[in-house]
């Protein structure tokens, strides 16, 4: 489907242009209306602006912004005064060295920026005779030309680069960008006179992505339930444009680029590997014509329902009938629309009184008081150029709760179904294939756990796999060895040799063939030695000798050999024999995002607007209302979060493996040693700054501060995240790698229920699930994991100072020790540090690298020092640990500090230990 009406394309064609995209760079030193009039005729139209197009201008205006009247005492020249400010927190942005200079705006040729843009605007004009895939090329290309420096007027080059992506669309609240602005604009010209709110939403969720026995699972739900949202979305955006979707921020998400390049726009067909991470939410939220809302809902519900019936023709030999229907009854669709009448108020206030009628009744039915509303009727003689875009906020809590009452009213008929067997995955519906190519046992799938079972598997042959949870504990094992490798010390030559042999011997007994997926950062480290990035892919659970040795199969005779001699090769290196068989699962989700999204945390005018406006508003304490700018800058911020910036920290700056990362919802599998400092650099991700008194936290390749992430990759990208008052919280389940993965996720699910019920949230709830079934569960703030991490240092050695390779180590016996100790902690604070000091003292010894007289010169003193270090950070965590409100089914003492002290070192020790026994 597309646009077909002409009028209609060349109008949105024009509100993406009425605003040239560099206006606050020109604003006051040329009629920045005359240069959109110069983008639109290079767009191949009149060089008019119409009145449609205004009036929907107007409208997003009242939408994004209050009406500053005066026009010459709130003027704002932006290239002389550059700042952004950031629209969530109103922290502003200091436009430092190689992002853009304030000597640098001033000195641009503006006139060279305004003909590059019009250079770029008339290559699309060129490139697109047809104006849908015009318009369509504009929405994507243009920011993407400007963004790379594409095209550069008469040869001169300018330099904005990453600015281009954050110019804001009005000098005096530099809280929002132009593009945010114009496509906000057209969107409102292509709902026409009558234009409504639309909200779609899918379900069930948590319970389609939980049900998984291993991780390739778990990823393929997400990945199922993502490609969902993408079809209903898109069968809006065909009908529409893309420009219609107010929430999630789609451009550049590759489900739409995909679609885009089947419509014929060049350059952003998206590689394989850009689908492997999904990160769509389960809703989504639309501009469109009020009487198009039916049409529109059932074309959305369609491509759902031609998704569904696609995987259930792809793989009708396993689902058979039943299996058919299972899938297609398996998805909810739930929708809600509100009209958003187009009313405006003139020069002499005609027409307020009915806006306000209006704008009181929507607020009556959400039973929800507006600030913005109040202040108007306080202050009514600053408020002259009223419309009813102001009332957007209200008009999204009424379609908000509009959808909440349609998802309470279905009533869904469970029927009971023939077959024998449940399915091993959901345990809801009946079985209907046996999938016979799992490694240790046969798994009877319902219809919807097949396709999620067979959908990650065909989405494995074009590189979108997923590790096995033995891959991912093995990860810093593989890690380690090549760095051995690479050191060539006296030894390699053994293990290179022995590690040869391994890979022969997996090569006969692994029937499977097929390379599975591995951390970016792992692969990477691998990339000079083949012989570890084929173990690596292969899976590492042919490298743990007892369970090869039970396995039996062919050829697994000569695998025993070889893994028995490169365990004698790593002996002899002093390495751990075989990798860890723990994991751990993450997931994690913002505080307080429903007040987010309600608007409830919006800043103040006083702090979203430019410095040479604030003090001037009579109402400048008021907050800022929920507007389409902020709901696309939060939308932008969390999808930058989720497709840049989480996939950078978990995979490339570390071996983990991302899940899924849609919105603030993040699910990630992690190996263990470097769990603690992910898990940190995740927390520092969502906000893009560290809490006040926390420790520096350096993220490989990025830099970050005031909620803007900075990215030296290629080329340098900017983003802009939540911001310093946005908060997450996590749970945490450490587990065996054989353990089903159903277990870990509820456990992980759990944690994250005890984080959110700790005051003031912002916490981390963390479960160590041991094979022998022992449980221990802790709460803290994220501080707590550098504290975790400095122990577990320790227990796996601290490197002398003084004397080189010489380590310090701290004994496994300090554990229980320590737990021995509790009644005292507990009865007796005051005395606690100077115990804590006195057990470290006496479990700390130094292992290698010097004879014993040189050791006595300079134990005592590293020793204290260590000693001293350790007990400081015990004593300081202890003010970090958390209390969960109700925390049914612990005993009433579980979560005292002193308690959860022993376990903190408990699980340090645990993440600490080069091997399982």
């Amino acid at each position: 489907m597309a646009i077909t009406d002409e009028r209609i394309l060349r109008l949105k064609i024009a509100a993406l242009l009425h605003d040239p995209p560099e206006k606050a760079g020109i604003l006051f030193a040329a009629p920045h209306e005359d240069v959109a009039k110069e983008l639109l005729t290079a767009a191949g139209l009149e060089p008019q602006i119409p009145e449609a197009v205004r009036q929907a201008d107007r409208m997003a205006a009242g939408a994004d912004r209050f009406p500053l009247e005066d026009r010459k005492k709130y003027a704002v020249g932006w290239r002389e005064n550059p700042q952004l400010t950031h629209p969530l927190s109103g922290r502003t942005y200091d436009l430092a060295p190689h992002d853009c200079r304030k000597d640098t705006l001033i000195s641009t040729d503006w006139e060279t920026v305004s003909a590059s843009v019009r250079e770029a605007v008339g290559h699309i004009e060129k490139e697109y005779s047809n104006l849908w895939m015009r318009y369509l090329a504009l929405w994507r290309l243009l920011p993407r030309y400007l963004m790379d420096g594409r095209f550069h007027s008469g040869g001169r080059k300018e330099e904005l680069g990453l600015l281009w992506s954050l110019l804001p669309a009005d000098s005096r609240i530099p809280d929002h960008s132009i593009w945010e602005h114009a496509r906000l604009t057209s969107a409102l010209v292509g709902a026409g006179d009558d234009p409504a709110l639309f909200f779609f939403a899918l379900g069930p969720v948590q319970s389609l992505i939980a049900a998984a026995r291993k991780s390739a699972d778990l990823w393929a739900g997400s990945v199922f339930l993502s490609e969902l949202l993408a079809r209903a979305l898109l069968a809006v955006a065909s009908e529409l444009g893309p420009d219609a979707v107010i929430f999630p921020d789609v451009w550049g998400h590759p489900q739409v680029d995909r679609w885009l390049a089947k419509e014929g726009v060049k350059d952003c067909e998206p590689e394989d590997e850009a689908f492997r991470i999904p990160s769509l939410p389960n809703q989504f939220l639309a501009v469109v014509p009020l009487e198009k809302v039916e049409k529109l809902a059932a074309a959305a519900e369609g491509g759902v329902k031609e998704f569904l019936e696609g995987e259930a023709k792809k793989y009708a030999a396993e689902l058979k009938e039943q299996g058919r229907a299972q899938l297609l009854s398996a998805i909810e669709t739930y929708w809600s629309a509100v009209p958003w009448k187009r009313l405006f108020t003139d020069k002499e206030g005609k027409g307020k009184e009915e806006l306000l009628s209006w704008w009181r009744k929507v607020q009556n039915w959400t039973r929800k008081e507006s600030a913005f509303l109040k202040q108007i009727k306080e202050e009514s003689a600053a408020f002259r150029f009223l419309n009813s875009g102001a009332a957007y906020g209200s008009l999204v809590d009424l379609a908000r709760l509009s959808l909440d009452s349609v998802k309470a009213s279905r009533v869904r008929a469970v029927e009971e179904e023939e077959g024998r067997h449940r399915c091993h995955l959901c345990g809801l519906r009946s079985a209907v294939w046996e999938d016979p190519r799992d490694e240790d046992r046969v798994d009877r799938l319902c219809g919807v756990c097949t396709v999620k079972r067979r959908l990650g598997r065909d989405r494995r042959v074009h590189g979108q796999g997923f590790p096995s949870t033995s891959t991912l504990a093995a990860a810093p094992w593989f890690e380690r060895l090549a760095e051995t490798l690479e050191s060539r010390a006296a030894g390699t030559d053994r293990l290179r040799s022995a590690l040869e042999k391994v890979r022969s011997a997996v090569s006969q007994v692994d029937k499977d063939k097929e390379r599975y997926w591995i951390p970016d950062h792992t692969h990477e480290k691998l990339r000079s030695w083949q012989i570890l990035e084929d173990l690596a892919y292969a899976d590492a659970r042919w490298l743990y000798l007892d369970a090869v040795s039970a396995d039996g199969q062919e050829g697994s005779r000569d695998l025993v050999e070889a893994l028995r001699e490169l365990r004698g090769a790593l002996q002899e290196l002093h390495l751990p024999v075989e990798p860890r068989r723990y994991y751990a699962v993450l997931v994690a989700d913002g505080d307080g995002m429903g007040k987010w999204l309600s608007g409830e945390r919006c800043p103040s005018y006083d702090e979203v607007v430019h410095q040479k406006v604030m003090g001037h508003l009579p109402f400048g304490d008021v907050k800022r209302p929920y507007a389409p700018a902020y709901q696309a800058a939060l939308s932008r911020a969390l999808r930058d979060f989720a497709r840049h910036v989480i996939p950078h920290v978990v995979e490339k700056a570390g071996p983990g493996a991302l899940v899924y990362a849609g919105g603030d919802d993040v699910l990630a599998l992690l190996p263990l040693e470097p769990l603690p400092r992910i898990a940190r650099m995740i927390r520092y991700a969502f906000a893009g700054e560290r809490e006040e008194g926390d420790r520096e936290i350096g993220i490989p390749g990025a830099r970050m501060r005031n909620g803007f992430a900075r990215f030296e990759r290629g080329r340098h990208e900017l983003y802009r995240l939540l911001g310093p008052q946005a908060t997450l919280s996590a749970g945490i389940a450490v587990a065996h790698a054989k353990s089903p993965m159903r277990l870990a996720l509820e456990a992980a699910r759990e944690c994250e229920e005890l984080a959110k019920s700790a005051p003031e949230k912002n916490a981390v709830g963390l479960a160590v699930l041991k094979r022998s079934g022992d449980r221990e569960v802790l709460c803290f703030h994220w501080a707590a994991l550098d504290v975790m991490d400095l122990v577990a240092g320790v227990f796996r050695g601290r490197p002398s100072q003084e004397l080189p390779g010489a380590r310090f180590f701290l004994s496994r016996k300090f554990v229980g020790h320590l737990e021995e100790s509790l009644p005292l902690l507990e009865r007796e604070p005051e005395a606690r540090q100077e115990q804590i000091l006195w057990l470290l003292r006496r479990h700390l010894y130094m292992a290698g690298g010097a004879s014993e007289e040189a050791q006595g010169k300079i134990l005592c003193q590293e020793k204290e020092r260590i000693a001293q270090e350790v007990s400081a950070a015990l004593e300081a965590v202890l003010k970090r640990f958390k209390e969960p409100r109700h925390p049914s089914g612990y005993p009433e003492e579980y979560f005292w500090p002193s308690a959860q002290l022993v376990r903190l070192v408990a699980a340090a020790e645990f993440l600490a230990r080069e091997r399982d026994e």
